[in-house]
Parts: structure tokens; sequence; C-alpha cells
């Protein structure tokens, strides 16, 4: 009787460590050490089952309790990552709204849709350029990085004697993202949503050489914008003819079409990526 009280007691002492380390599994926090103690006590347990009568109900009990927490662990671990990734969904994000008044703080003029809508100009006179060859046009709305960067991919493109194609831009979305004023610059991250037509072709031939002539891309792309915040260095009118001064991709002034050197004047083009595409349903 003694005997099988103490192997009771056993049992009981080895399903609360089984437990306690079946838990640390449910919520994936074992450690290698503690599952090779777990693997050693289910082996006691079984051995409890094999050798004893009043072990074998304790045995058999414990055995059941740890196999249903086990069967649980799995929707456990699962139903935690839903957990996380929800609160990560949830997490705050400012309105359209709210970014364009941080951007007012330091630009109280700025107008939330015509920027998007210079911006994307910006864009399409940059593709328009590359697709031509004539970088040099896009130069003052483009950092040196990429400027450097599209010199050359350019002269790579020019060497196999291709043309990169790009045409028939429409814009389906655009958006701001973020704002960020660091050593008096502002920079603005925005989305945009572009269909459009872009293949690699000969430059003699025009016959296609990689992508598709006759089916559209969609391409969301996240672009970031600058500007400098010193009115020192700012130019509000045209050096030659007195006009306003607004953002134009070829870097000069949309009336009298004199060249403006200074990038303080406009927005540059500091980052340009592409999030995912996929073929325009036709």
């Amino acid at each position: 009787m003694v005997v099988a009280e103490a192997r009771a007691l056993e049992a009981v002492q080895a399903v609360v460590q089984a437990v306690v380390l079946v838990e640390n599994v449910m919520m994936m926090t074992i450690e290698k050490k503690e599952i090779e103690v777990l693997v050693q006590v289910l082996a006691e347990l079984v051995v409890m089952v094999v050798d004893g009568v009043d072990g074998t109900i304790y045995g058999l009990m414990m055995l059941g309790i740890l196999l249903v927490m086990f069967m649980l662990a799995p929707s456990r671990r699962r139903k935690s990552r839903r957990d996380e990734t929800a609160y990560k969904s949830k997490e705050y994000r400012p309105s359209q709204n709210e970014l364009e008044n941080q951007v007012k703080q330091f630009i109280p003029e700025f107008d939330r849709i015509q920027f998007l809508n210079e911006g994307y100009k910006i864009y399409c006179d940059i593709q328009e350029a590359w697709m031509n060859f004539k970088l040099e046009d896009v130069k003052d709305v483009l950092t040196d990085e990429l400027y450097s960067m599209y010199e050359s991919q350019l002269a790579t493109l020019e060497v196999k004697g291709e043309q990169n194609i790009m045409k028939d831009f429409v814009l389906k979305k655009s958006f701001l993202k973020g704002v960020q004023n660091q050593n008096n610059t502002i920079t603005i991250t925005t989305g945009y949503v572009i269909e459009f037509y872009d293949y690699i072709a000969n430059r003699n031939t025009g016959e296609v050489v990689r992508g598709t002539a006759d089916r559209k891309i969609r391409v969301t792309y996240e672009m970031k914008f600058r500007q400098s915040l010193d009115e020192n260095n700012k130019v509000e009118k045209c050096p030659n003819c007195g006009a306003p001064i607004r953002i134009n991709a070829a870097g000069v002034c949309d009336f009298c079409r004199a060249k403006i050197v200074t990038e303080n004047t406009k927005w540059v083009l500091t980052e340009k990526q592409s999030l995912g595409q996929n073929f325009v349903n036709q």
C-alpha cells in the first residue's frame, strides 16, 4: 500500500513538471534542454502505466492530460500569431488630412492634391526622359545618387542597342504616407498606383526583346520627395521673367523656359521603390 501511494505521488509530481513544460511548448518559449526533460518525464509515466497496479490509474490519467494539452498546443500558437497580427493591423496610421497638416507646419501654403499631382508629373517626365535617353533634362529633380544610377543603367541599354518603352501612363491612386523634417529639409513619402506599358525593344527595329507590348502593367510605388526649408536659398520668382516658380521636372520656368539651377525651388525625387506589380485585366 505504501509503495502504491509512493508511486502515485511520483506520478503527480511528474505530471506537474510535464504540464509546466508543455505550457512552455504552447507559448513557444521552451528550450532544447527542457524538451529533453519532457521526454524523460513522459518515459517515466509510461513505465508507471506498465509497472504497478495503482500506478497504472495515475499514469493513464497523467498521460491523458498531457495528450490533450499537446493537441491544443498548435491551435494556441496559431491564435497567438493571429492576435499579434491583429494588433499590428490596428497600429495607428495618420489620415491624409493629418499628414497634410504636418507638412503645413513647415510649408503653410502646402496643398496635398496639388503636391501629389505635381509628384506624378515629375514621375512621368523622368520616365519619358529615361525612355528617350535624355536624362539630363530631369537632372534638377533627381538626387545625385539616383541620377548616377539611372545614367549607368541607360548606358547599358545603349550599348545593347535597346530602349525601354514606357507609355500611356494612367494614375489610379496617390496618397501621402509619411512626413519627416530633418536638418531643415522636409521629406514626404508618397504612394502611387500607376498603369502603363513597359517593355524593352530593339532601338533599330522596334522588335520587342523583353516584356510585352500589348498588356499594361499596374505598379504600386513608394516615392520620396524632399525640399529644403532654408528660406535664404529659396527662389520664389524666375530670375529671367519674374513669373512665380512652380515645379517643373525639366528645371525650367513654365513661362519663359529659362533654366533655373537650384534644387531648393522644387521637390527632388530621392527614392523610388516598386512595391509590387501585376498585369492589368483587359
